[in-house]
């Protein structure tokens, strides 16, 4: 009488993993684009709610907030790009004179996520009056705009003169809708 088997050969489970291993490879290599959409739209993210924030904290404690670009521990000049976010307050409500590093107290940091940067376009800065209101906006009118970059790519955080923060994939788009 035969005996009867049961079971995989060998070459059969080789064969599947290799299938496996494959279509693995594939997606993989088809998903790479959309790992590095979604970290630029993470950062994008935290950098509007970590201006919103300031904002709110300008008003209610009274006091100006900066919102500045560091790599590391070292603070950058505007339009240099940065791994992470300082959020700071002035010790005074005074928001007329420059700011040094002995007047601003620091309330958080926000880190970017991995191979993605920040950085503040020259022109308004992020810096909140204690009205809610950004510190150069009723001189000239112009938005605040972060650049936040990753893997090539970039996406603007508008700082809207009467308060929206809105995220933008139009890099020359100047307003919020």
């Amino acid at each position: 009488m035969p005996r009867k088997t049961r079971g995989f050969t060998i070459t059969e489970v080789l064969v599947t993993v290799a299938l496996l291993g494959l279509f693995t490879g594939l997606t993989l290599t088809a998903l790479g684009p959309l790992n590095g959409r979604y970290r630029r739209r993470q950062a994008a993210e935290l950098v509007a709610a970590g201006a919103a924030r300031a904002r709110l904290l300008a008003r209610d404690s009274g006091r100006c907030f900066h919102l500045e670009v560091y790599q590391d521990d070292t603070p950058v000049s505007t339009g240099s790009p940065g791994n992470r976010l300082r959020l700071s307050r002035r010790a005074t409500a005074d928001c007329e004179t420059p700011a040094t590093e002995a007047d601003l107290q620091l309330v958080e940091t926000v880190p970017m996520p991995e191979s993605t940067t920040v950085r503040v376009e020259p022109g308004a800065a992020a810096v909140w009056r204690p009205n809610g209101r950004l510190h150069g906006e009723d001189m000239n009118k112009t938005p605040a705009k972060l650049r936040v970059t990753s893997g090539g790519e970039d996406l603007s955080i508008l700082l809207a003169v009467h308060g929206p923060v809105c995220v933008r994939d139009e890099l020359s788009s100047e307003a919020c809708p």
